[in-house]
C-alpha cells in the first residue's frame, strides 16, 4: 500500500476518534446539565413547598394563645413532613392535602381555625386586597386569591356558626366583597369607554347578582346602557 495512502487513512482514522470522543464527551456533558437542572428544579419545586408551609406556620402562630393552637400547628407540620416528597410536581398538593384533611375530619374540634388560616393565607396573597384597605388604589388585577378567601370564610360562618372566628370572618367577607366588586367596576368602565356596551351591562347584571349591597355595585348602574 502506498505510504501516502497509508497516512490519509491514518489520519482520517484519527480525525473519527478525535469526533467520536468529542460526541461522547458533548453527551456526557449535556446529561450532566439537564441532570443538574433537574436538581434545581426538584430543589425550587422543594423549596416553592417548604415556602408554602411556613406561611401556613408564620399565621397559626400569630393565634398561639387559641385553645387548639398546638395540636393545629402539630396537625400541620406532620402534614407537611408526612408528603413533602409527595408529587413534587404537583405546585398545589400541600393546599389539597389540608383541604383533604378538613374535608374527612369535620368534627375536628380546630377545623374552623385551620379554614380561618386558610382564607388569611389567601388575603395574604391577594396583595391587593390589602392595597385596597389601605390606599384604596385604582387596579385590574387577578382576583384569584380573593376569591379563594372568600370562599374560605363563607364556609366558616355557613359550616361553624359557633366559631371563635365567626365575626371576624364575616368582617373580611364584607370587604372582599367590596375588593372582588371594585376590581369588576374597572373592567365595566374599561368596556364602557370603549362603547361595549353590551359587554359592561352583562357585568353590571352578574356584578348586581353577586355582590348586590357593595358600593361599586350601586355606582355601576351609571354605566348601565339602556
Amino acid at each position: 500500500m502506498d505510504i501516502k495512502f497509508k497516512n490519509i487513512i491514518v489520519i482520517i482514522t484519527f480525525l473519527l476518534a478525535i469526533e467520536s470522543c468529542s460526541l461522547k464527551n458533548t453527551n456526557f456533558i449535556q446529561y450532566k446539565i439537564k441532570n443538574e437542572e433537574n436538581n434545581l428544579k426538584n430543589n425550587e419545586l422543594y423549596k416553592n413547598r417548604y415556602k408554602k408551609y411556613k406561611r401556613y406556620l408564620y399565621f397559626i402562630n400569630k393565634y398561639n394563645n387559641y385553645y387548639y393552637y398546638k395540636e393545629a400547628k402539630n396537625n400541620i407540620i406532620n402534614l407537611y413532613y408526612t408528603y413533602k416528597d409527595y408529587e413534587i410536581e404537583n405546585n398545589s398538593i400541600l393546599e389539597e392535602i389540608i383541604d383533604q384533611f378538613i374535608e374527612s375530619n369535620p368534627r375536628c374540634p380546630y377545623i374552623d381555625f385551620l379554614i380561618y388560616i386558610q382564607g388569611l393565607i389567601n388575603m395574604d396573597l391577594d396583595k391587593n386586597t390589602i392595597n385596597f384597605f389601605i390606599y384604596k388604589k385604582k387596579f385590574i388585577e387577578n382576583t384569584k386569591y380573593a376569591y379563594l378567601a372568600l370562599n374560605n370564610f363563607k364556609k366558616l360562618i355557613y359550616k361553624y356558626p359557633n366559631s371563635d372566628f365567626y365575626k371576624s370572618s364575616k368582617n373580611y367577607i364584607f370587604h372582599l366583597n367590596e375588593r372582588i366588586a371594585f376590581h369588576e367596576l374597572q373592567i365595566i368602565k374599561f368596556y364602557f369607554k370603549k362603547h361595549a356596551y353590551s359587554a359592561s351591562n352583562f357585568r353590571i347584571l352578574e356584578m348586581i347578582n353577586k355582590f348586590p349591597n357593595t358600593k361599586s355595585s350601586k355606582e355601576s348602574l351609571i354605566y348601565f346602557k339602556y
